[in-house]
């Protein structure tokens, strides 16, 4: 009988270090023809920072500091771009290998993973949710098949999440209760767990105040602004405060509202009939007004939610094209790039929506828990998974746009542990073929 802690499933192999070169070499060829990375607008907002050596809390101040440490170049982008890619490419590896496939079966397995659409699409970005994905997919190697004392490992991984991804702190108590459940511990571990996680965003944000000398822009504001603007239309009654629009015109604000994005109603034009970024005190005031607004009006308030949600579900900008306009860095092979969009753009659509992995996630949930195997490697895999959707859910209620971005690492999840439970459960697939094949006319 299989150790309840035991590393990797029943009959599960390790990686050598070919194969998890091979591997990671994969990552780095599949990002190669988007090198340096493909960057929105806040990508580009970072690189400029790190071009002036002027940073803001806007996006991960870490990594602008970094590559101005660096010296700012596009090569430093790019080493991040494909760093990236093959802790993925790694990763997928090493769990196809210790759900039970053979090394190179399962670094073919993680290749074939990646060139799926859905991750492939955000694989080469420069982009926080690449970034989370990446850490996120570390954590579950270490929770399934590493060692179990190395919890401050995975507290750590977990804290930088935190970094590059604020809103993962709320995951932070998610991520302790795994902690607990996967290694079959005490509360004391998960206690452990969440304290060192704690620390690592407590160091940043001294480093990004203290170090950086960050210029404090409250991104949370805009959560309040988006859905100030919406119970405001909905209500026809102006919520929002002179600090956060200063037109204080609820007919101008119908005129530049968009149900399922605040991007057009902060950066759009006229200046002047925009909503505000505010800060200090009037970030307060705004959240105060928000909450109440809430309160008030709940109806409102998730039929302004709902507008981002549905077309979050359905599945936008499912891969961001390239590199956007701007003087001081661009791609380095655009035709390479245009084939790897050509390919992803062909995919389904059902395939690059958001509601596919959602409601796969918790029907695989679901059915793996039923199955309730002992191990360490089912517990962390189920765990996991189960972040991923709590992730996505979570962000149900926090985003203002509805970029498929967003909640890219519970996609990745979702697509992974539903390889890895076919692989594991690759003797029952067969079995089925088998029965359906048999169960075919004759001639058909």
């Amino acid at each position: 009988m299989a150790s309840a802690n035991q590393p990797g499933a029943p009959g599960g192999h390790s990686l050598g270090p070919a194969s998890i070169a091979a591997a990671a070499t994969i990552g780095l060829l599949m990002a190669l023809p988007s090198l340096p990375g493909r960057m929105n607008g806040d990508a580009i907002d970072m690189f400029e920072q790190a071009l002036r050596g002027g940073y803001s809390d806007w996006h991960v101040t870490l990594v602008s500091w970094l590559w101005n440490l660096s010296g700012a170049g596009s090569l430093a982008v790019a080493a991040l771009t494909l760093v990236t890619a093959a802790v993925i490419l790694v990763s997928f590896a090493i769990l196809f290998a210790s759900a039970g496939l053979g090394r190179w079966p399962a670094v073919a397995a993680a290749a074939a993973l990646a060139a799926l659409p859905p991750v492939l699409g955000y694989l080469a970005a420069v982009s926080k949710d690449t970034w989370f994905a990446a850490i996120v997919l570390a954590m579950l190697v270490l929770s399934a098949v590493g060692r179990p004392g190395r919890l401050w490992a995975r507290a750590a991984l977990a804290g930088l999440g935190v970094v590059v991804r604020p809103e993962g702190v709320l995951l932070i108590p998610v991520f302790a209760l795994a902690e607990f459940y996967i290694f079959s511990g005490s509360w004391r571990r998960g206690a452990g767990f969440a304290a060192i996680a704690a620390a690592v965003v407590a160091l940043n944000f001294l480093f990004v105040y203290q170090v950086a000398k960050a210029e404090r822009l409250y991104p949370q504001s805009v959560i309040f602004l988006f859905d100030l603007a919406g119970i405001s239309i909905k209500t026809d009654t102006l919520l929002l405060p002179p600090a956060a629009f200063p037109a204080q015109d609820l007919e101008v604000l119908k005129r530049h509202f968009w149900f399922d994005s605040v991007a057009p109603m902060i950066w759009g034009e006229p200046k002047e009939e925009m909503l505000g970024r505010v800060r200090g005190d009037d970030v307060s005031d705004l959240q105060r007004r928000w909450i109440a607004a809430i309160i008030a009006h709940p109806r409102e308030y998730l039929s302004t939610r709902a507008g981002v949600i549905g077309t979050f579900l359905k599945g936008i900008w499912q891969y961001h094209p390239g590199i956007d306009p701007n003087p001081n860095i661009s791609l380095y092979w655009p035709p390479w790039n245009d084939a790897v969009n050509a390919y992803v753009a062909a995919a389904p659509k059902r395939l690059m929506s958001h509601s596919l992995p959602m409601a796969g996630a918790a029907v695989l949930a679901l059915w793996l828990a039923l199955r309730r195997r002992a191990t360490r490697w089912d517990r962390a895999v189920l765990a996991y998974l189960a972040i991923g959707l709590v992730y996505q859910l979570m962000l149900l209620v926090l985003m203002v746009a509805p970029d498929f971005r967003f909640g890219y690492a519970g996609v990745v999840l979702f697509y992974l542990v539903l390889a890895l439970t076919l692989v594991r459960e690759r003797e029952g697939v067969a079995a089925l073929i088998a029965w359906l094949r048999r169960r075919r006319p004759s001639g058909a």
